[in-house]
C-alpha cells in the first residue's frame, strides 16, 4: 500500500506540473513513511525510488542515522529497475563507498 501511495504522488506530481499546478517552478513535495520495526519501509521505499526514476525523477534525498541502515533501500531500488527493465551499465550506474579499511567489493559496501 505504501508503494501504491508513493507512486501515485509521482503521479500527482506530473499532473500538476501540466496542468500549471502549484509543483511549476520547481516546487517539492515531501513524502514519509513510518512503521515500527521490521514492516518492510527499506523494501517499499526502494521500490517507490525506482518508481520515481521511471516518473522521470532525478533526485530523490535518503537519509539515515548509519550509512549501513541503507543498503536494502539500495538493493531494492536496484531490484525495482530490473523489475522496471533498466539495464545496468545502459541505463544506470552504481556506485560504491568502501570504508577506509574494507577491501573493495559488492561484499564489502558500507552503502
Amino acid at each position: 500500500r505504501a508503494v501504491l501511495t508513493f507512486l501515485e504522488a509521482c503521479a500527482d506530481r506530473d499532473k500538476k506540473a501540466d496542468d500549471g499546478g502549484p509543483l511549476t517552478g520547481g516546487g517539492h513535495t515531501t513524502v514519509s513513511l513510518t512503521a515500527p520495526r521490521g514492516r518492510g519501509k527499506s523494501a517499499a521505499l526502494g521500490l517507490c525510488l525506482a518508481g520515481a526514476v521511471s516518473f522521470g525523477f532525478r533526485s530523490a534525498v535518503v537519509t539515515a542515522p548509519e550509512p549501513e541502515n541503507l543498503v536494502s533501500v539500495f538493493q531494492f531500488l536496484v531490484e525495482g529497475l530490473k523489475a522496471l527493465k533498466y539495464q545496468e551499465h545502459y541505463d544506470y550506474t552504481l556506485g560504491y563507498n568502501y570504508g577506509a579499511d574494507e577491501k573493495a567489493g559488492r561484499d564489502n559496501t558500507k552503502c
